[in-house]
């Protein structure tokens, strides 16, 4: 074939550089290289043109065979117009010639919709002419151009109701099946819709009723195809399919909404239970969404409770499978916390917005009581094997997973977290979560190997983090309002060695995961060798991807947020074995603690989660930039988020260190020796007025810091004995005489919230020299002033305040008759200074009674005005003061019994022979001296409470230091006071824990001297 490209004569080729007397090797290669390219190209130009040609051609001659069947059409209905006419019907093969003829040639412009129109008019009026085509081709061709014509409804004006009207009556013939086996792949419902969508107005309220009378036409049509698809077939599974992807997963139009939905459920006709099971079948066409999840509970939430148990699971599933895509994507950016809601709100589009309002009405239908309880009921009713209890608690992880507050808001979520039975079984399926059975034919636990550090394929993925974070979601959720005697008393909701091993798997899984979220190495294997590793049973090493990232994130803070509650639990009723929390740690040595500690002030937020090791740019590395190893990041990772995975002595270790490496910059060298050098406080004080001189000689305007040393350590420990002391107002004791603050303190002093900040300054300061301070305080105080997650506490605190009242409202909570008898209102009665006033729980509490279905609310409200309303102002002063000197950050490295410890010491006996051992001595002493040998004999033969008073005398404390005597700074120092003042008692200086002692001649001088100094309590002012 000739190619013509415009050239229509030839030019010669001059070659300017002459003729070359022989062709080169590399010349001939390249020649023959762009010929070959040549002919290939002039072939791929023939083979094109040829193909446009036959298409060209092809064209043409439909256009003419068209016209001459239209032709022909036009002709013979002209013909036999008489026949078409009468009243009787006409022969049934002139009317299939006509019908095959229009198949062919129809093409809907105005004169083919004509030609439709009348022969579907013919048909319309004779009967036994569509009985005879039923099920034809021909037939289920011209019905194919009638549903294109209804979708096509809104381009132009035609009238419908001939072509809507043949559909009806051939859809409700026998034939129906056969017709539409051939529409309903060819997008019938997706003409059904957009005809909806154009004759049917726009609706605002859910609606029954057909709006218009067209409605009632379309929903008819829509049908007499679900009716076929109630028996089972591949029929039926073609129509529920093409009807689901087209009105229940796509975007809702207002019509599709608010009426057809609602019609069809209240449709008693619509196949609901071969819609699930079409639905479960093919949920990798259709992804989920939030329409088809709405579409779900629309249908069959109202249905639900009819069907069998079968139905009802699968219906539990697939609300399950539709409602993944409610978990948060996994995303790299940061979202600038600056934002307000306004300007992301701005941001949203139309669509994103309706798809918003979409899921909430979806999460409305999802959470109404009766829906509840028929999920409620499923589960309970449904065997344990039958995957139900699985199935609802991946509904619950997708809810946890959507916002924070989800167990606050929806119902379904409080209702499980309070059903003790369904938490057994939840329980019950995170532990049986495990591998396929390996080569060797074992079955690894899934709980194990995460504990481990090891990634888990999607599918073992799935199958652990949605039960095992919504159990840590529910069971925490339930542990705020559980009582102690639920939890470990005679009947309890897990048996007391389960709940001591499940803490200690969820602590396990914990390290785990943190070991997986910040890992040393990113493993690269080969694809053999991980196919050879999963034929064994053995998941490969992979990147974590996002979607598993965004997984184990949540997992890791819902496991986070419940050994928080449980270990807190077991710092009051102690349950677990010493150090229970603890023993899988690598213990974090002497050596370490200063790396530990410059790394303390690390930034975490530059370090994400299940993204890799940690890697450094060039940049990094040449500026100098501290390197910092995933092993430092899991290290601060476990001292912010569980410190108590590490032991206490080790955290004590850790806070003294930081304290130690604090006063490097607060305190200089002169402080030690010379007073009045350096930096050091200085002050008068009167000794009768400790409080009030001190309150405005350390106030922030004369002393900003009072990190700086303060020479006499006894006037610290008498300021916070007077300042804690509840005859000054300042606090009150609890029936087991520990300290909190005074709810009542703003009638007895002007500006008592600085008082309080003062006070935490002081205590702050005594805890910065590590000194030790006899203050029994409250425990629920001291969580207050910890407040790592909300300075508010829960009832379970009230016993450490009020044991009558904690008792009574755990009776009122189990109150077996009617509470609006007890005559209770959602008020408490407040006395102050003789006065009693009445004080509302909630606004209009005085109004509200008390009765069966609020008296938890109550119990619970009148617990959070006793423990956090009444002293929420005094509590907040105090933890700024304490923060002024010290960073409550350090201070969450304890729960509240080591920090009362921290504050005053470990109630154990004084251990003389260790206190021997890190003494010095001075002024002629040492440890063989005669009066010294005597001494620690008279020592040793004191009672316990005499050991504590000879301690409080030279250290002003009376209790050891929290890890012995080598850590007591400066040590013990026993000082001559020369042989000619034998007749002298013993003196100390306290700021140095020197001990004075004369050389007293005989044992039992020396004793009675000893003992009389000791008892008799003398204050700073002796030396």
């Amino acid at each position: 074939m000739y190619s013509f490209e415009g050239q229509f004569r030839r030019r010669p080729q001059v070659r300017l550089g002459g003729a070359s007397g022989a062709e080169r090797r590399e010349q001939a290669i390249q020649r023959a290289q762009l010929e070959r390219s040549r002919r290939a190209q002039t072939e791929r130009h023939q083979l094109c043109a040829g193909r446009l040609q036959a298409f060209v051609r092809g064209c043409l001659g439909r256009a003419r065979l068209r016209r001459r069947l239209r032709e022909a059409f036009d002709a013979e209905w002209t013909a036999e117009r008489a026949a078409l006419s009468a009243a009787a019907a006409p022969d049934a093969s002139l009317v299939r010639r006509l019908a095959a003829r229009l198949c062919w040639f129809y093409r809907a412009d105005e004169e083919d919709w004509r030609r439709l129109v009348a022969l579907c008019q013919l048909l319309l009026r004779h009967a036994p002419l569509r009985d005879a085509l039923a099920g034809s081709y021909p037939l289920s061709r011209l019905l194919l151009f009638c549903v294109q014509s209804l979708g096509g409804a809104a381009d132009g004006g035609r009238s419908l109701a001939v072509p809507q009207r043949l559909l009806e009556v051939s859809l409700d013939g026998a034939a129906a099946a056969a017709h539409l086996q051939y529409l309903v792949p060819r997008s019938y419902f997706g003409h059904m819709r957009r005809l909806l969508e154009a004759r049917v107005p726009p609706l605002e309220e859910d609606a029954v009723q057909a709006p218009v009378p067209q409605a009632a036409a379309v929903l008819l049509l829509l049908q007499q195809p679900l009716r076929l698809a109630q028996r089972p077939g591949p029929l039926s599974d073609v129509i529920l399919a093409e009807f689901a992807g087209c009105f229940l997963q796509p975007r809702f139009s207002s019509q599709v909404r608010h009426w057809l939905l609602p019609a069809l459920a209240a449709d008693g006709a619509f196949p609901l239970a071969r819609c699930l099971q079409v639905l479960s079948a093919r949920r990798q066409q259709l992804p989920p969404s939030t329409w088809l999840l709405f579409s779900l509970l629309a249908l069959g939430r109202d249905a639900l409770d009819a069907q069998p148990a079968e139905v009802r699971l699968l219906y539990l599933e697939l609300l399950d499978w539709a409602s993944a895509h409610l978990r948060p994507r996994w995303s790299s950016e940061r979202v600038d916390e600056d934002d307000s809601d306004d300007e992301m709100a701005a941001a949203e589009s139309p669509e994103q917005r309706q798809e918003a309002d979409t899921l909430e009405e979806a999460l409305a239908v999802l959470d109404r009581p009766a829906h509840v309880q028929a999920l409620r009921r499923l589960v309970d009713d449904a065997a344990p094997e039958s995957g139900a209890v699985r199935a609802l608690c991946g509904l619950c992880y997708h809810l946890i997973s959507r916002e924070r507050l989800a167990l606050h808001k929806y119902r379904l979520l409080y209702t499980l977290a309070f059903s003790k039975s369904f938490l057994r079984r939840l329980w019950a399926v995170v532990e049986q979560c495990s591998s396929p059975a390996s080569l060797f034919g074992e079955r690894r636990s899934l709980l194990q190997t995460v504990a481990a550090g090891t990634d888990l394929p999607a599918d073992e993925r799935e199958r652990l983090v949605p039960p095992l974070a919504a159990f840590c979601a529910l069971f925490a959720h339930m542990l705020v309002t559980l009582q102690d005697g639920e939890l470990v008393g005679a009947a309890p909701l897990f048996p007391l060695p389960q709940l001591v091993a499940m803490s200690a798997a969820l602590r396990d899984v914990y390290l785990g995961l943190v070991q997986l979220a910040y890992p040393d190495l990113q493993p690269s294997v080969s694809s053999t060798y991980s196919s050879a590793l999963r034929s064994v049973g053995v998941p490969a090493a992979r990147p974590t991807d996002g979607e598993a990232a965004a997984h184990w994130t949540s997992l890791l803070r819902s496991v986070n947020a419940l050994l928080w509650q449980l270990q807190s639990r077991d710092a009051r009723l102690a349950f677990c074995p010493p150090g229970h929390w603890s023993e899988r740690t690598q213990p974090l040595t002497a050596e370490r603690i200063p790396e530990v500690v410059a790394l303390f002030k690390a930034d975490l937020q530059a370090f994400r989660p299940f993204a890799g090791p940690v890697r450094y740019s060039r940049d990094e590395l040449e500026a100098g930039s501290p390197i910092v190893s995933s092993r430092d990041v899991r290290m601060m990772l476990l001292l912010r988020q569980l410190p108590f995975v590490f032991s206490f002595p080790q955290r004590v270790q850790l806070f003294q260190e930081l304290i130690r490496q604090d006063k490097h910059g607060a305190q200089s060298e002169l402080d030690h020796f010379m007073a009045g050098a350096g930096n050091a406080i200085n002050c008068n004080i009167r000794r009768n007025y400790i409080y009030e001189d001190a309150f405005e000689k350390l106030s922030p305007d004369n002393e900003p810091s009072l990190k700086p040393r303060m020479r006499v350590k006894m006037f610290l420990s008498e300021l916070l004995k007077t300042a804690f002391d509840p005859n000054r107002g300042f606090f009150r004791t609890t029936n087991n005489n520990q300290l909190y603050p005074n709810p009542q303190v703003e009638l007895l002093v002007e500006r008592p919230l600085d008082h309080y900040f003062f006070i935490g300054r002081v205590l702050g300061k005594a805890m910065y020299e590590q000194m030790l301070v006899e203050l029994p305080l409250a425990a629920f105080f001291l969580t207050k002033l910890l407040g790592r997650h909300s300075d508010s506490v829960d009832i379970h605190y009230l016993d450490s305040l009020d044991p009558v009242m904690y008792k009574n409202l755990l009776y009122l909570t189990t109150y077996d008759g009617d509470v609006s008898e007890l005559g209770l209102d959602f008020t408490v009665n407040v006395t102050e200074l003789g006065e009693s006033r009445i004080e509302e729980l909630k606004p209009g509490g005085a109004g509200v009674a008390v009765t069966n279905a609020n008296h938890i609310e109550y119990v619970h409200l009148v617990a959070d005005f006793k423990l956090n309303r009444q002293i929420q102002r005094q509590c907040a002063a105090l933890r700024r003061g304490l923060a002024d000197v010290i960073p409550l950050e350090w201070l969450q490295l304890f729960d509240h019994r080591e920090l009362q410890t921290l504050i005053s010491g470990a109630a154990i006996p004084v251990d003389v022979a260790d206190l021997r051992a890190h003494t010095k001595y001075s002024g002629g002493y040492s440890d063989d001296h005669p009066v010294i040998e005597t001494f620690w004999r008279v020592a040793a033969g004191l009672t316990d409470r005499q050991k504590t008073q000879l301690l409080k005398f030279v250290t002003s404390c009376s209790r050891p230091p929290l890890l012995g005597f080598r850590e007591l700074y400066p040590p013990l120092c026993i000082h001559s006071a020369g042989a000619d003042d034998a007749d002298r008692l013993p003196s100390a200086s306290t700021c140095m824990n020197l001990l004075k002692l004369p050389e007293y001649r005989d044992e039992e001088t020396l004793r009675s001297k000893l003992c009389y100094a000791i008892e008799s309590e003398a204050g700073f002012e002796l030396s």
